[in-house]
């Protein structure tokens, strides 16, 4: 049985998903269903890679090494400071423009220079093609989005050209995987400047984040041609309906967050909606018949959904870990970029610290966010038997 594991974008809460994988890889490979397909987005994509890299030790040994990384991680070693390089750098650039200074540009907010040798530091790249070479690792797939094409690109490690498939809204092209396509899946629109790539040839130009067309890749993992899927997610898969816990006017980082969940969360509820429907369409059984008489090739293909269970989970731990570590004059002055980030998207509350969850890359915050995951895979396990046919449902109110 083919299984595939997807991990979605989310900046910082990539450090949630290693928790939950921290629980869930090893609980898969005792069962004898351990990925061999991994697709990731944006900080998924760095995972996903990750992950492939170590598929030849046992699973859980791999999954704590992604937990290891994770916890060492700085808001240094992701962008340079924001209050001594960034801000100035954008300040000026943008005056720079609005003057008219020829050959200056502003392309990014933030300046990720550090997480080249970050996710290079993480990745033995040598490991990955030995592992897809072998069979360890079925096939490896990273997404990002081609400012040319406008469309999504999925970079496909372990499949010849002809073995690829097709889709009307994404391109898949055959390369080996590397650190350009990697950072080109983060470089995350407005906030990091767009990435070039260059392999493979025909494919060259510029990208951006995977996230911003195909946050949660379900449909390419099924593509690809895995039985089951598992989908380890920074979001719920779905959005309920609830009174608004900032009794304010809504301001920009209000704005900013619905633009951030319309591309990141919606997406994700359509795919997981869409495929648990053509699960309950297709009698077990009839699968090929049903494909066969359609000329779709539909089957079914049971998923797992592994992240948080209710909206504003992440939110609310950055709610407590700022109220730990970052509160008053005495956490501003020993995080000063924290403070910043806290006053930029309009200080403490429900929506803005939803928004801070994305760009925390502090040890505190990824310490917190490891520890969350975990508790929510033991929940997800605890359940007889997670894996699902039909479309998710929302948890009943309380």
């Amino acid at each position: 049985m083919a299984i595939g594991l997807v991990l979605s974008g989310g900046g910082a809460r990539g450090a949630y998903e290693a928790g939950v994988l921290a629980e869930l890889l090893p609980w898969l490979e005792e069962r004898g269903e351990r990925p061999t397909t991994f697709v990731g987005t944006s900080v998924g994509a760095l995972g996903a890679t990750f992950l492939a890299s170590v598929a030849h030790l046992d699973a859980g040994e791999a999954a704590e090494a992604l937990v290891d990384r994770w916890l060492d991680v700085t808001q240094e070693r992701v962008i340079r400071p924001i209050l001594t390089h960034s801000s100035p750098r954008t300040a000026l650039r943008y005056a720079a423009e609005l003057l008219g200074v020829p050959g200056v540009r502003l392309d990014g907010l933030l300046d990720p220079v550090p997480l080249a040798a970050t996710a290079d530091a993480w990745i033995d790249w040598d490991a990955v093609t030995r592992n897809v070479e072998d069979g360890t690792v079925d096939a490896l797939a990273i997404v990002a989005t081609s400012l040319e094409t406008e469309r999504a690109t999925i970079f496909v490690q372990g499949r010849r050209p002809d073995e690829l498939p097709t889709a009307a809204l994404v391109d898949y092209v055959a390369a080996r995987v590397g650190l350009d396509h990697v950072l080109a899946s983060a470089s995350i629109p407005v906030i990091f400047p767009a990435h070039r790539v260059e392999s493979p040839a025909e494919v060259a130009g510029w990208y951006a984040d995977g996230g911003t067309r195909l946050n949660t890749p379900v449909k390419p993992a099924v593509d690809l041609g895995v039985d089951r899927v598992v989908v380890a997610a920074t979001h719920a898969p779905f959005r309920v309906r609830e009174a608004h816990r900032d009794a304010v006017e809504p301001d920009f980082a209000i704005g900013a967050l619905e633009l951030v969940q319309a591309t990141l969360i919606d997406p994700l509820i359509q795919d997981l909606r869409t495929l648990g429907k053509i699960n309950e369409l297709i009698p077990a059984r009839s699968a090929r018949a049903v494909g066969a008489a359609t000329g779709r090739g539909y089957r079914r293909v049971p998923y797992l959904f592994a992240g948080p269970s209710r909206q504003g989970r992440l939110g609310r731990v950055v709610t407590a870990v700022h109220a730990e570590h970052f509160a008053g004059p005495v956490g501003a002055a020993r995080a000063p970029d924290v403070a910043f980030l806290t006053r930029l998207v309009g200080g403490p509350g429900a929506a803005h610290d939803e928004l801070l969850s994305y760009l925390l890359f502090r040890p505190e915050f990824t310490r917190a966010l490891v520890d969350a995951g975990r508790v929510d895979a033991r929940a997800l396990l605890d359940e007889r038997d997670p894996w699902r046919i039909g479309p998710p449902a929302p948890p009943e109110r309380g």
